[in-house]
């Protein structure tokens, strides 16, 4: 919808559906996992708003979760959404963590800190921004688009332009959360309102 130098476009947040790692309650970021029998099926009796555009991390729970829902869609792949990298925790728990001293650590600094070999909360939101100008840049034309994306993702993008604290924005897998987002051009994202929660509402 155009205004001028301003746009606005609903904006569909949707976690991608539940792996084998969701299932077990373990950290997972950048292992390529695909989605579970179960997850499949979740998604498949939910129902989901329609869009224009649809975007994913790239990643096989993603990508598998966009090709259920947006059969007919093509899927325009941002790196930039892949999920915060767990560095060593990848692939644990919190009950085998939950004694490490680097973990307890990580999670008294809240995620400001990054983990051995991984990423610091500050150095993920930088790359959300620049993935969600991506994404917007490309959807000036849009009434509505779809980022099929990480949980983490979801609630990085959502704090960087709202007053919502990160972790006020904890999507269960497979749920929606919608939203209206004003913007301009040179990377001036101005506005999110209109929030608008679904979790799976039934086919």
């Amino acid at each position: 919808m155009w205004d001028k130098d301003i746009y606005k476009v609903k904006v569909n947040f949707i976690r991608h559906g539940r792996t084998p790692s969701n299932e077990k309650h373990l950290y997972l970021s950048y292992t390529d996992e695909s989605l579970s029998e179960e997850g499949k099926k979740e998604l498949k009796k939910n129902s989901y708003p329609p869009c224009d555009i649809v975007f994913t991390s790239g990643l096989k729970r993603c990508n598998e979760t966009a090709k259920i829902i947006y059969e007919k869609n093509d899927i325009i792949e941002i790196a930039d959404f892949l999920e915060i990298d767990f560095g060593i925790f990848e692939l644990k728990s919190y009950e085998d963590l939950k004694e490490n001293p680097d973990y307890i650590e990580w999670i008294d600094k809240r995620g400001m800190i990054a983990p051995k070999g991984g990423e610091s909360r500050p150095e993920f939101i930088n790359r959300l921004k620049r993935g969600f100008y991506k994404a917007l840049s490309m959807s000036k034309e849009a009434d509505e688009i779809s980022l099929v994306v990480h949980g983490g993702t979801i609630m990085g993008i959502i704090s960087s332009f709202t007053k919502l604290d990160y972790y006020d924005v904890q999507l269960k897998n497979a749920a929606v959360l919608s939203c209206m987002v004003e913007f301009g051009e040179n990377n001036g994202v101005i506005f999110i309102s209109h929030f608008s929660l679904m979790v799976g509402s039934g086919s």
